[in-house]
């Protein structure tokens, strides 16, 4: 006897390539979001600046980091999360670029 389970993999993270530094209070934060209810087990998401120096890093879904706190116009960041629901707890990476506009 088996017991199947619909799972939904479409879950995607979405990170923008740009957010605004002219305080007019909207898309000035950047963190990852996902296209769905998803339950990591295990999240790390961290800034770099220009030299590559670590200028934010959290472990905590939801925290964003604020571009206007320290000094740059683009940044690197790694995204690292794994859920059991959706990717068996295998584990998956992204990178990206990140641009501050004034």
């Amino acid at each position: 006897v088996f017991d199947l389970s619909y799972v939904d993999c479409n879950c995607v993270a979405h990170v923008p390539n740009a957010v605004s530094s002219n305080a007019d209070g909207r898309n000035y934060l950047f963190r990852p979001t996902f296209n769905c209810e998803l339950e990591l087990s295990d999240y790390r998401f961290v800034v770099y600046n220009s030299w590559g120096q670590s200028v934010f890093s959290s472990t905590e879904f939801g925290e964003a980091f604020e571009p206007s706190t320290v000094d740059g116009s683009f940044f690197i960041w790694t995204l690292d999360f794994s859920s059991d629901a959706y990717t068996n707890n295998v584990a998956s990476s992204l990178s990206g670029v990140l641009h501050v506009l004034n």
